[in-house]
């Protein structure tokens, strides 16, 4: 984005923090004759209604900007700008699984599952089955391995009527449990089957049955005559499932899937192996709860989903570390560029928390308080950091030249001399040093303001 334009946006978003919301979208919207696909300058847009709590405009416009992004190639502005839309709007299944879609294309598989689970957990509680088993479908394509989430597909296709299908991910299911030596499972799979496509010859044959007779006792709730394209009546698909659709676990297989690149995010919940359990059989499932009793449960399920989704973050934090650490300070570049300082600081405090972005993570956050106008700020972020044990190596001279700057500014010449004079060779300290002494030979009594250490890493 040019300079020019982002004086423009800038003196736009003054105007609509004053109380002109109007007048400022106007002016910003004038911008869009020329570049009309311009995704900042919709953000903008989207920042001055959220400001003004128009959230249906405001999540329009970082759709817009969103789907600008995409094209012109930034996949974590985009991520920045869905991210803004379920702050102001978390029950968007459909932007869950379009964030589980451009991370997938990243190549960043466990976020991409993660946030698919978030929208099909979403979809389930609307009632949108169909919506949900798409987004289970994707899951399983990244994951085919994982039979718990071939079993919730399973099972919705049930509930959707889909029986060839149902039928086709019970046996996977069963397939890879016979792999992993599950017997148990294996079986109860099956019959599962059996509930609604007796005479299966190839689950007869897994399971070692005749094919069945009117006088065989597991037929009694199926007619002799029923075949393979018979569809079970709704009394009988009430018997099969007890449809829980939010109850989420998590375990490890325990025979090896395929490598699944996880990347854990404070924001995007991580999720490398999901499994769900088998949902179980119950005559119950249809019957439509008493609204009180379907906010309890509800409050329940999303109270062990983020408690299960909690448990496991623990598990793989160290395997995941800094690739977790990596995502977070690519969005707080990406938050940044798009002119969100605050969103932007959140992630470069998490970033700076591992092993190499520390002290790019601090004079990153260090110029968001400068953009801020908030230089007292930035001058105590980088004290902090340059007292950390962790500010070492090729990059420190560089936070040191940065705060040597702010120094300068502030009119805290002595300091700012102080560490010039350590980096002489670091961009243009020698020329800043040598104006510095020169004024100081020449009688110039420079301020000296002291600056409070606080943390704000």
């Amino acid at each position: 984005m040019g300079t020019e334009k982002s004086e423009d946006i800038h003196r736009a978003q003054k105007v609509g923090s004053q109380g002109q919301l109007d007048r400022a979208i106007d002016e910003l919207r004038q911008l869009l004759d020329n570049s009309p696909n311009d995704a900042n300058v919709y953000t903008a847009i989207g920042d001055l209604y959220l400001t003004n709590k128009l959230a249906p405009e405001a999540i329009a416009a970082y759709s817009q900007a969103a789907g600008f992004f995409i094209r012109g190639g930034s996949a974590l502005k985009a991520i920045a700008a869905y991210k803004k839309i379920l702050k102001t709007d978390p029950s968007r299944g459909d932007v869950y699984v379009l964030l589980g879609e451009l991370n997938s294309e990243r190549g960043l598989m466990s976020n991409s599952i993660a946030d698919y689970l978030s929208g099909a957990k979403l979809y389930l509680k609307a009632g949108n089955n169909k919506e949900s088993l798409a987004v289970y479908r994707k899951i399983t394509k990244i994951n085919p391995h994982n039979t718990s989430v071939r079993l919730r597909v399973a099972d919705l296709c049930v509930r959707e009527r889909l029986i060839d299908e149902a039928v086709e991910e019970y046996l996977q299911a069963g397939a890879e449990y016979e792999r992993l030596q599950k017997a148990g499972d294996a079986r109860t799979t099956y019959e599962k089957i059996l509930k609604v496509s007796p005479n299966h010859p190839e689950v007869l044959r897994r399971l070692g049955l005749a094919a069945f007779t009117a006088s065989t006792p597991a037929v009694e709730a199926a007619t002799p005559s029923a075949g393979l394209a018979e569809e079970p009546t709704a009394a009988e698909l009430a018997g099969t499932i007890e449809f829980n659709p939010e109850v989420l676990a998590l375990e490890i297989p325990s025979a090896p899937a395929p490598p699944v690149e996880a990347v854990a995010d404070a924001e995007l919940l991580p999720v490398a192996e999901v499994v769900i359990p088998a949902i179980e059989v119950g005559s119950e499932a249809l019957i439509e709860e008493e609204p009180a009793v379907e906010a309890e449960a509800s409050k329940k399920v999303d109270g062990e989903f983020d408690a299960i989704l909690q448990e496991f973050r623990k598990g793989i934090k160290d395997q995941l570390e800094d690739e977790d650490f990596e995502t977070h300070y690519d969005l707080g570049i990406a938050y940044k560029e798009m002119g969100l300082p605050a969103e932007a600081i959140e992630e470069f405090q998490v970033a700076a928390q591992g092993p190499t972005r520390f002290i790019d993570s601090a004079t990153m956050i260090a110029a968001c308080y400068k953009d801020q106008g908030l230089q007292q700020a930035a001058v105590a972020c980088l004290e902090n950091a340059l007292a950390d044990s962790r500010c070492k190596g090729p990059t420190a001279p560089f936070l040191k030249y940065d705060l040597a700057l702010l120094y300068e500014e502030e009119g805290n010449t002595d300091k700012a001399v102080e560490l010039y004079t350590s980096i002489p060779t670091i961009r243009d300290a020698s020329a800043r040093l040598a104006k510095l002494q020169g004024a100081e030979s020449s009688d110039e009594e420079p301020g000296r303001k002291s600056s409070h250490r606080i943390s704000y890493l």
